[in-house]
């Protein structure tokens, strides 16, 4: 089992230090056995979001230098090989640690903002992920199809040969995509042999449903297949705190996530149910849930909740780190020494978060 800390969306109005915690909350994750961070796309919202994820994270490559660095971006706003351009080179920057995950813009006025018809946006989707695959492949390359051109051939243009070479090349073999669980992706991902990513507001009926249809649709697949989970995530020493907190972060979430989805926001109620929150058995007890509902085995942690304050929040990542995860990393991880680990000197007499916190001041 995997898990990732984000996607971050940068909600709020203070820009600047949403960034500056985002970083600071990468680097105890990093320290606390996480395995990714996750920048996500939107546009237009009026709540703030992050509308280039590429450029943070590069940012995180340089800093989280011991995490694989996730982009969950939106492929049919932008020509794909702008997208192919920018992928390589966070590629490169963190040395080959890069993860995609490819979703279709959350509401029509993203598309309509960019002057797109977002009935298209299914076609330009894939059309994008043949551009993404050939333009990181060694040999030069041209693509024809409905959306896209490749080398266009514009009356103003000189020619320019048959094919073009996208530089520079990823510094892994090729930058693993998957795709978001949104009806009518989930299929064609499966043909395709590309892993699925559960969005935090989609509840536990609607996930079933999808990744059923996902695997009927898959059949024989490696062992090591990735079946991939994004769920908004709190933990505290006590279950009452933990839901406490939950509730006064769950309103402002609501708010953000109805400026980004629109019609397909989920109301309090709905967040509350999708919510992996609790203490440190409740917690794991939940993650194994979803483990035998849907099969997954890749938990990407929304944390970074609204209104809850940036200490807290890394207190919350620390706890998860040193008590969930490593539930999760060895087989049969004994209660006791799990209990000693919390209460004796390298346990909470230790922790990690306050030299975060102190550095994160202005």
């Amino acid at each position: 089992m995997k898990f990732g800390l984000g996607p971050y969306w940068l909600g709020g109005t203070d820009h600047h230090r949403r960034f500056r915690e985002m970083v600071q909350q990468a680097l105890l994750a990093q320290e606390c056995a996480f395995d990714s961070v996750w920048l996500g796309e939107a546009h237009f919202t009026g709540q703030g979001c992050c509308p280039h994820p590429f450029v943070p994270a590069a940012a995180l490559a340089v800093q989280a230098d011991a995490l694989r660095i996730g982009v969950l971006c939106h492929l049919s706003l932008v020509h794909p090989a702008y997208v192919a351009e920018d992928a390589v080179t966070v590629d490169n920057i963190s040395n080959g640690r890069l993860l995609m995950a490819l979703a279709l813009p959350w509401r029509p006025q993203e598309a309509e903002g960019y002057g797109l018809d977002p009935t298209e946006a299914l076609a330009r989707f894939w059309e994008g992920v043949e551009v993404l695959r050939h333009g990181w492949a060694p040999q030069p390359f041209a693509f024809q199809g409905q959306h896209y051109r490749i080398p266009a051939r514009l009356p103003a243009n000189r020619p320019t040969g048959d094919a073009i070479s996208l530089t520079p090349k990823p510094a892994q073999v090729t930058i693993p995509l998957w795709v978001a669980s949104q009806d009518g992706l989930v299929v064609e991902a499966a043909r395709r042999r590309m892993p699925i990513l559960g969005l935090p507001w989609q509840g536990l009926d609607e996930l079933a449903y999808l990744f059923q249809v996902y695997k009927g649709a898959l059949g024989d697949v490696p062992p090591d297949h990735i079946y991939a989970l994004a769920r908004i995530v709190w933990v505290e020493r006590t279950s009452a705190g933990a839901r406490r907190s939950l509730e006064e972060a769950l309103p402002g979430l609501a708010e953000v996530w109805q400026e980004m989805l629109g019609v397909a926001a989920k109301d309090v109620g709905h967040l509350r149910e999708a919510a992996i929150c609790g203490d440190v058995d409740e917690c794991i007890a939940q993650v194994r849930r979803y483990q035998e509902a849907l099969g997954i085995n890749y938990l990407v942690c929304y944390m970074a909740l609204p209104g809850l304050p940036h200490r807290r929040v890394l207190q919350a990542i620390e706890l998860w780190g040193k008590a969930v995860i490593s539930e999760f990393r060895m087989a049969h991880f004994p209660a006791q020494i799990r209990q000693r680990f919390l209460e004796d000197a390298y346990g909470w007499r230790r922790e990690l978060w306050p030299r975060f916190e102190e550095v994160s001041e202005p």
